[in-house]
């Protein structure tokens, strides 16, 4: 006899077990951060950590209430919950205490510790064990907790990437409970089950997937041609942007950005990815490599010409790219994803020329090239850290975005999952090793930008009831620096309570410096001849 079908579960059951669930938890906590962000930016910065300490407090008891009234407890699973409680109480606890120095690197040791948890767990689990997949969040949690220990300035990336995970895993399984019928209600309220459910149903179809794979992989009778006219593209794109940099146009370097073909072959890199494929991703990786060879090398020579024209300095195409922060990694991302999306579905392929120009390949590399002519290295060195910041994000973003249309159908995935999953923590490892430094050479940056409005109100309000007159101000990660104009004498000139003001909006250790310049006015009375 043949089993029949479980009976379908009421709509309001599904939807219920949904959002009150962990993943509907999680997911409506990270909506609401993001919506304060988005509508209250200021209030956001002053009570974020108030508000994801009651988000963890909150998930964690409410996980291990769930555990503890299960029928088969799960003592991992309520130490994982009690790890996610606990940090919202040592938040809530440091920043009332006024210790919130200490408050990233509690978070980091916290997250290290509850990913060791479920490392343990799975392999304790031996079914679990026998796949790779079970294993890749405990490493996630890992890596972001070293990428937080190492670079704190890295919260507010993290805790966006987080957001935007939950979210996503909570859409799903809203979508599940609104049209399975038949889906577990146990199921809907774990987030690992709703997201595997649905990856096992993607996939984009035969017919796309040759045709992805007919666009991105350099094989077959016609390989040799298309990697003569890879060079020649490469070679055309260098040279465009090479004299556009020379120029110090940005309508030619954007002309340099649609005819570079460089994004064909690392899509390749991540469709070899999320398909398994060594030999294809071997095959992707050396074409990146000749192209990257080739632009290097090619804007070296060509700027040997036109060094006369250059001023380093001055040069605003090569100053935008030489020092790359964590927004250009966010911008990588979100062009890889788009990327990916826009091969895997044909109707919206028109849009991979804005993506070209929205992630700069090629003119990084001829700024290299350029600066290195120039004998500039550590520009080269930040200009290629731009490069490898575009490359990491674009492959891990189109990796995830291919894996999650279905590229790969899931007996594929599963057969192949030991390679597929080192690929993609390779690639995470490549992600935050790629971060760090961003982080750190965006500090000042994300100071100045922050903190540029209120200091300059600070200062203007001071100046204010002087007879001092403010010209300029420049700030650093431990350097405020004031020039104004005022009277001769201004050898009593007081800065502490300045420096008092500055303070809290500075936010740490700083050096406070204004120089004056004494103002000398010449007044003459002219008269008309007539």
């Amino acid at each position: 006899m043949s089993e029949s079908p479980a009976a379908p579960t009421p709509r309001t059951h599904r939807v219920r077990a949904a959002l009150t669930g962990r993943a509907g938890l999680r997911a409506l906590g990270a909506l609401a951060i993001v919506l304060v962000a988005l509508f209250f930016p200021v209030a956001i910065t002053t009570v974020l950590f108030e508000v994801a300490a009651v988000g963890l407090l909150v998930v964690g008891v409410h996980g291990v209430w769930i555990s503890l009234r299960s029928s088969r407890t799960r003592w991992l699973e309520v130490a994982r919950d009690l790890s996610v409680a606990a940090a919202g109480g040592a938040i809530l606890w440091l920043r009332f205490t006024g210790q919130g120095a200490v408050i990233i690197a509690s978070l980091a040791i916290i997250l290290a510790v509850r990913g060791l948890v479920q490392l343990v767990g799975v392999v304790r689990d031996r079914e679990r064990r026998r796949s790779v997949w079970p294993y890749l969040p405990p490493i996630a949690q890992a890596l972001v907790a070293a990428l937080l220990w190492v670079v704190p300035a890295s919260l507010s990336i993290v805790a966006i990437a987080i957001a935007l995970t939950w979210i996503a895993s909570g859409a799903i399984n809203l979508q599940r409970a609104l049209t399975d019928p038949h889906a577990d209600p146990a199921g809907l309220a774990e987030t690992g089950t709703a997201v595997m459910d649905y990856l096992r149903n993607q996939d984009v179809g035969d017919e796309t997937r040759e045709q992805v794979e007919q666009s991105l992989f350099f094989e077959g009778q016609l390989s040799t041609s298309r990697l003569w006219r890879f060079v020649a593209l490469m070679s055309f794109s260098t040279a465009i942007a090479t004299f556009g940099i020379a120029s110090d146009s940005t309508a030619v370097v954007i002309g340099a950005m649609l005819v570079a073909p460089l994004m064909t072959p690392i899509l390749g890199m991540s469709a070899s990815i999320v398909t398994g494929s060594t030999e294809r991703l071997g095959r992707s990786a050396a074409v990146v490599a000749l192209g990257v060879a080739v632009a290097i090398a090619l804007s070296f020579l060509l700027s040997k010409y036109v060094g006369g024209f250059l001023d380093v300095e001055r040069n605003t195409q090569i100053a935008s790219r030489v020092a790359p922060t964590l927004v250009d990694l966010a911008i990588a991302v979100a062009a890889g994803a788009a990327g990916a999306f826009a091969n895997a579905r044909r109707d919206v392929a028109d849009s991979l020329p804005g993506v070209a120009i929205a992630v700069a390949l090629v003119p990084p590399l001829s700024v290299v090239g350029t600066v290195l002519q120039e004998g500039e290295l550590s520009m080269a060195v930040g200009a290629f850290l731009l490069f490898a910041t575009n490359l990491v994000g674009i492959i891990v973003a189109a990796s995830v975005t291919f894996f999650l249309l279905g590229l790969a159908p899931w007996f594929h995935v599963e057969a192949r999952s030991e390679m597929i999953g080192r690929s993609f923590a390779t690639a995470a490892v490549a992600l935050v090793l790629v971060a760090i430094p961003l982080a750190i050479s965006g500090e000042d940056l994300i100071t100045s930008a922050t903190n540029q409005a209120r200091i300059q109100q600070i200062i203007d309000d001071v100046a204010a009831d002087t007879p001092y007159e403010i010209v300029s101000i420049d700030i650093t990660a431990a350097r405020v620096e004031v020039l104004a104009t005022g009277p001769p004498d201004a050898d009593d000139l007081d800065i502490t309570p300045l420096a008092e003001d500055l303070r809290e909006t500075v936010g740490r250790d700083f050096t406070l410096v204004v120089r004056v310049v004494p103002e000398s006015v010449f007044e003459l009375e002219v008269l008309s001849t007539d």
